[in-house]
């Protein structure tokens, strides 16, 4: 049965559709490959920091024999990295609050693990650690952060996540507000590593 040229050119133009959209599925996944990681540490000093005037310490701290390069922040901090993710994103970190802080009252200190785009923020991890009432905060506490659904290649037309110039936001502040003891917030972020498979632009 002979096809016509609207049929024709109907399957041709098809055809382009369906060979640009596996072009981009493979452009912008990559390869299954795991990146190596990225140690936000690294790049503190490009990083935003709040309060601007306060210190950053970053150094080993060594908690019941595990030892993990941190920073050290005020009890009210932020520190946010402006980047674009990986495929398949997660951001790997520890929490604590230092040693010399456990024995010393207190509620404890709220952190908050976020991401944001624009004056867009949402917080994807949030942990109160409160070794003072909880003995079992007496460690390094790690959180996996998954960035999976602001990574990678999506089948949107609009929702493009691998070209957005994300910003990753660490934010501290006192578990209780209203308390009068901060004496004791001492909060730490232990080895922020961002990890994912393929190539990020």
């Amino acid at each position: 049965m002979p096809v016509n040229t609207g049929t024709r050119s109907a399957i041709g133009i098809a055809g382009v559709l369906v060979a640009a959209m596996a072009w981009t599925v493979w452009s912008q996944v990559g390869s299954a490959t795991p990146s190596t990681p990225t140690n936000l540490i690294d790049s503190l000093e490009a990083a935003e920091r709040r309060p601007a005037a306060a210190v950053f310490d970053v150094g080993p701290v060594t908690i019941n024999g595990e030892s993990i390069r941190a920073v050290a922040t005020p009890a009210a901090s932020r520190i946010s990295w402006e980047l674009r993710l990986p495929d398949r994103a997660r951001l790997e970190i520890a929490v604590a609050l230092k040693p010399e802080a456990w024995t010393v009252a207190g509620d404890g200190v709220l952190f908050r693990v976020g991401i944001a785009e624009g004056r867009t923020h949402e917080d994807l991890v949030t942990r109160v650690v409160n070794p003072y009432g909880r003995p079992e905060d007496r460690r390094w506490i790690p959180i996996s952060v998954d960035l999976g659904g602001h990574s990678g290649f999506k089948w949107s037309l609009f929702y493009h996540p691998l070209l957005i110039l994300w910003r990753i936001v660490l934010n501290t502040s006192a578990a209780n507000p209203a308390s009068a003891e901060h004496l004791g917030d001492m909060p730490l972020w232990g080895e922020p590593k961002l990890l994912g498979n393929g190539r990020s632009f």
